[in-house]
């Protein structure tokens, strides 16, 4: 086999590799960028807060609407014990108006205590957030430096494999070289494969004979017959 295939074959070994700290570099950034689900964790928890602070709102208006009718009720009492009143329809009409009154009171306090459950609720939820968020903060920074260390092993043995590629390109055929990175880039993981008992690698199938034995008596690799790769004896 002439020295340039040999190359060949190294640099897709050389290829496959740094394909392979690729990957790892990208599925470690994706890592670091979701930091264990903590940024998502910190949003939810400011909906939960936000939606808190709705609801004590609501209580705040619901308690004053309540002070304002019980305000009122007094007031009504006031004037119907106070010995003012005239005639029996001027005190029906203040009765009436004190059982109006009383209702919304009442529908006031079902509200209330409907308000106060989801109050107790959502704090719940905000306080097993709240440790959530701890924890995993806790867990994050051991994960988060051996993540970083990882990067760091990976990004130099990438440079280090650039730097070897290089060198190595520069003494194979410029032709063949530009072929094999063609067939690397469209395969993903190969761009060159060697006969296997008259069989294709990279399509699978039985090659003819004629162009088996055009493989075998070419100096440098051809183009497979499905054309997605080079091949060679």
């Amino acid at each position: 086999m002439p020295e340039d295939n040999y190359r060949l074959f190294e640099l897709q070994d050389l290829d496959i590799k740094k394909k392979s700290l690729i990957n790892g570099i990208t599925n470690i950034d994706k890592k670091l960028e979701d930091s264990l689900g903590i940024k998502e964790l910190n949003l939810n928890l400011e909906l939960v807060i936000e939606k808190l602070n709705e609801q004590n709102k609501a209580q705040i208006k619901i308690n004053q609407s309540r002070e304002l009718n019980e305000h009122e009720i007094n007031n009504l009492n006031t004037r119907l014990y106070s010995g003012q009143i005239r005639n029996n329809k001027e005190a029906d009409a203040i009765k009436f108006e004190l059982e109006s009154k009383n209702e919304i009171i009442q529908q006031i306090s079902t509200t209330s205590d409907k308000v106060n459950e989801n109050i107790k609720k959502i704090d719940q939820i905000k306080d097993n957030l709240e440790l959530k968020i701890l924890s995993s903060e806790e867990k994050w920074i051991d994960i988060k430096n051996k993540l970083l260390l990882d990067q760091k092993k990976y990004k130099q043995h990438l440079e280090k494999i650039n730097i070897e590629r290089v060198k190595l390109s520069k003494k194979i055929n410029k032709q063949i070289l530009d072929l094999y990175e063609r067939f690397f880039a469209l395969n993903g993981n190969f761009g060159i494969v060697k006969i296997d008992n008259d069989l294709s690698p990279c399509c699978k199938i039985k090659l003819p004979n004629a162009f088996v034995e055009k493989v075998k008596i070419s100096i440098d690799p051809i183009i497979c017959n499905c054309g997605k790769s080079l091949i060679m004896e």
